[in-house]
């Protein structure tokens, strides 16, 4: 049976250490496994210190000296385990692994999860790695496309749709209106909760009760940054009523369970894991053209598409303004989330 050595060097659980879970989940029948990872709620086998790393010269300073610690308990954990395979989560274990200095004969294999990362990282990762590229969306693997097609393929995330249909409903923090919707995603720029609240200060003049949850985290200084200067443009537009935060460190799926429709308007989303959650729910979407992945939204009955424009972000979000069309959305809802099922 083969063996595989999974590294995840993310200190927080979110969408790719979620997927990771599916994963290994999956494959748990056909291999023996072992999980490195910087995030307990994986439940690694073996758990090492790491941050969030940013790029730049103290994100570089921590990632090495996170590699430097670890190095010989994750040494001793392949001496031992004998994996056939590596497989690096993110790109960002890739680098992890490349600090490491851990020399193996095992296949390695980049699972990427990112749009954006600096414009000569894949040429590094491929210099210093020789990877197999499993990456998560045709819009991830444009930047591998100097590889050979048989190290390059794209896996979609996988997810227990029964489980995720199961989630008990929570209770919104704020009496619902004729039309609840939610972002759901960490507040970081390129998830682009800008537009959406230019979106919400026109769809409340058609819809005076209508009322948007923004659930996400905060990881770094420069998301703080971000949720303060939305906080500022909420007030400035007069939407205290209409528009509410939640930055608790806590399970988004709950709320998108008692919300009516999900908003994904993200800036080159790499795949738009939350949107099949949302579908699993049978909750319709509205979604800008690069909220998810193209695949994932093209052509689905259950997801109002919009330009990246405040007025056709409002449009989409409108079109789920009738509780008959939420009700006639839900099976093509269950049935694209069907798709992804592990």
């Amino acid at each position: 049976m083969a063996r595989t050595l999974y590294i995840d060097s993310t200190c927080f659980y979110g969408g790719a250490q979620e997927s990771l879970c599916s994963l290994v989940k999956k494959r748990g029948a056909e291999e023996q496994q072992m999980l490195v990872a910087g995030c307990n709620e994986l439940n690694p086998n073996i758990t090492i210190e790491t941050h969030h790393y940013m790029p730049n010269l103290i994100g570089l300073w921590q990632l090495i000296s996170d590699a430097r610690r670890s190095r010989c308990k994750i040494k001793e954990a392949i001496v031992s385990f004998r994996p056939d395979t590596i497989f690096l989560n993110t790109m960002r274990s890739a680098l992890f692994w490349i600090c490491l200095r851990i020399r193996t004969n095992a296949k390695v294999i980049v699972n990427d999860r990112d749009v954006r990362c600096p414009m000569l990282l894949p040429r590094m990762l491929e210099a210093f790695l020789h990877p197999m590229v499993l990456a998560v969306s045709r819009r991830v693997a444009f930047k591998w496309a100097f590889l050979p097609s048989d190290r390059l393929s794209v896996l979609p995330n996988i997810f227990d749709v029964d489980e995720i249909a199961s989630v008990k409903p929570a209770v919104l923090p704020f009496k619902p209106g004729s039309l609840n919707v939610i972002m759901a995603a960490d507040f970081t720029p390129w998830k682009n909760h800008v537009l959406l609240l230019r979106a919400m200060d026109i769809v409340r003049k058609k819809c005076p009760d209508a009322k948007c949850l923004l659930k996400g985290r905060v990881h770094t200084d420069k998301d703080a940054k971000y949720l303060i200067r939305l906080r500022r443009m909420l007030e400035k537009l007069g939407l205290q009523e209409c528009v509410f935060i939640n930055d608790n460190d806590e399970a988004a799926l709950p709320y998108i369970g008692a919300s009516d429709c999900l908003v994904s308007c993200s800036h080159l989303e790499p795949f738009g894991r939350i949107v099949v959650e949302a579908l699993a729910m049978g909750k319709p979407v509205a979604a800008t053209i690069y909220g998810a992945d193209e695949e994932l939204l093209a052509d689905c009955p259950a997801i109002s598409l919009a330009q990246e424009t405040s007025e056709s972000l409002a449009d989409a979000i409108l079109h789920w303004r009738n509780p008959e069309s939420r009700r006639e959305a839900r099976l093509a809802a269950l049935e694209r989330a069907g798709r992804y099922k592990g």
